[in-house]
């Protein structure tokens, strides 16, 4: 039985590395990891975003600082579409997520650098820290800063 679990996990780690090895640099997503905060004058909302840009769609999530997901989104492409999923309790309703929805939208052809609609309700300022969307009509403000990489193998 033993001979049996060693050859089987030996197997496994063969396959698991040739499977590595046949995935090419073109074909994974883009994944890109930023800072976000949200702020407004009722609440406060910060984390990390994570996105994959793939051909069709991005698919993205907003975690909390405590690791909570704050929600999830698709965003299609062709359709110019984007589908909240997994949205935290006290943002759960039809009313904010209306507003999310589009907020995400606008701050997803920013971020990507996509053609987007001249809307007078947003007000984008991008500096060295990041990009500053601000949509003037909710007066709420949303912040995104990359994430500084620092190299794991240090001296």
């Amino acid at each position: 039985m033993r001979i049996c679990l060693l050859f089987l996990s030996i197997f496994l780690s063969f396959v698991s590395i040739n499977a590595r090895d046949g995935i090419s640099e073109v074909e994974t997503p883009l994944t890109e990891r930023c800072m976000f905060d949200i702020s407004m004058e009722k609440g406060h909302l910060s984390g990390i975003m994570i996105t994959k840009d793939r051909d069709d769609a991005i698919v993205g999530t907003m975690i909390n600082e405590f690791g909570i997901t704050a929600l999830s989104f698709i965003y299609d492409k062709h359709s110019q579409k984007i589908k909240l999923e997994n949205v935290i309790g006290f943002m759960n309703k039809w009313y904010i997520k209306r507003v999310l929805k589009g907020d995400i939208k606008y701050c997803l052809h920013i971020l990507y650098d996509m053609p987007v609609k001249e809307n007078n309700n947003y007000v984008v300022s991008k500096t060295d820290n990041g990009i500053s969307i601000i949509n003037s009509k909710r007066k709420i403000t949303y912040s995104f800063s990359p994430i500084q990489e620092q190299n794991e193998t240090e001296e």
